[in-house]
């Protein structure tokens, strides 16, 4: 039986433009152009069907006819003109974009669904799950771990710390004139062998196992940085109680004894200036007094209550678990052996524990500057 189809009459082509095609197609290289341009050349010949045209250039018999419709009703220019698709009209408007970055900015919404619900109550609009993550993006939202902040905190309180508290307290030191003056940021962490699960790196399709225990064993980890140069302290306690503290505060004065060290710290209740002075006491407090003469070089800022976050040295312990995790030690020997690799790079390399200081956005280091 013979084909009963009726055939595509041909395009008649103007070899008029011959000349301009193959000067375009010469200079042309545009990807797009020069497969228009070579449709255009090759139809000009008159020895090519329409079938074989579409066979040179990988495209559909239907598409190379629209291009050889262009060509014949306005010209090269008309077959090479790139028209804008206007596309679909976004309902992500501007008030609607302010409105999702005002709850990103307090994280309102800790999952995709949790916020296509909200658009779906607030604004009306049912968005598809690649849809809200694209929403999301355009919004300048990503997925991030909180920070965590106390429910006690006093609304303010870190910024009036910063502003006017920082520079109040300093000044009710009365630290002498013309003395040299050293700057710390100090906190304590307990380490034990109660083991530190965290994420590691395994091979796809087998379950990463590691070894884990519970004991209730601890040890304390006593640290300070130096607000001017980042250089640390560190000594391993057995407990936390106001003569231990004093006596990591006699090794932090051993790095400049000429000097007078103030030391910012938080409210713990071991966390007490030295009792230098013996005035007024009784016998007890005065033996005290005489013990820790040496530290009358020492002098304390406490940080407000609940503002872990001012004290740039509490950084350093998240770094120090990432180092003794998923590990089951035998002694808290072992567990100190375990964290001297880290503290290690800290003390050959200061600028590490400068950066936990915030850098450019380091408060502290431009209040310390400009006394």
């Amino acid at each position: 039986m013979g084909n009963s189809g009726i055939m595509r009459p041909r395009t008649r082509i103007s070899t008029d433009q011959t000349e301009r095609i193959q000067t375009l197609l010469d200079s042309c290289s545009d990807p797009r152009e020069r497969e228009r341009l070579l449709v255009a050349r090759m139809a000009t010949t008159g020895n090519y069907t329409l079938a074989m045209m579409a066979t040179a250039v990988g495209r559909a018999t239907s598409c190379v006819q629209t291009w050889l419709n262009k060509l014949v009703a306005g010209g090269v220019e008309a077959l090479i003109k790139r028209v804008k698709s206007t596309g679909r009209t976004t309902k992500l408007t501007e008030p609607i974009a302010e409105a999702i970055k005002a709850k990103l900015k307090t994280g309102d919404w800790r999952t995709a669904g949790e916020f296509r619900a909200w658009l779906k109550s607030e604004h009306q609009i049912e968005l598809k799950q690649a849809t809200s993550y694209l929403w999301l993006g355009k919004c300048e939202g990503g997925l991030k771990a909180p920070r965590p902040c106390h429910r006690d905190q006093k609304k303010g309180a870190i910024d009036a710390f910063k502003t006017e508290g920082w520079a109040q307290k300093l000044a009710d030191l009365n630290l002498p004139i013309g003395v040299p003056v050293e700057f710390w940021v100090m906190d304590e962490a307990r380490f034990g062998l109660h083991t530190i699960v965290k994420h590691c790196w395994g091979l796809k399709g087998v379950r990463v196992v590691k070894r884990f225990q519970q004991r209730f064993d601890f040890d304390y980890l006593y640290g300070a940085i130096n607000v001017q140069s980042g250089a640390p302290v560190f000594c391993h306690m057995p407990s936390v109680t106001c003569e231990i503290t004093w006596e990591f505060l006699r090794e932090l004065t051993k790095t400049a004894p000429n000097s007078h060290h103030v030391v910012l710290w938080d409210g713990a209740g071991f966390h007490q200036a030295p009792p230098t002075e013996a005035a007024g006491q009784n016998a007890g407090q005065a033996a005290q007094a005489e013990e820790y003469k040496d530290l009358a070089n020492v002098h304390v800022i406490k940080l407000p209550p609940y503002c872990p976050e001012l004290n740039p040295s509490e950084k350093m312990w998240d770094q120090m678990k990432d180092a003794v995790c998923n590990r089951a030690d035998d002694t808290i020997e072992d567990l100190r052996e375990a964290m001297l690799p880290k503290l290690r790079s800290w003390w050959e390399s200061p600028d590490g524990l400068m950066s936990l200081l915030g850098q450019g956005r380091n408060w502290l280091g431009q209040q310390v500057n400009a006394c």
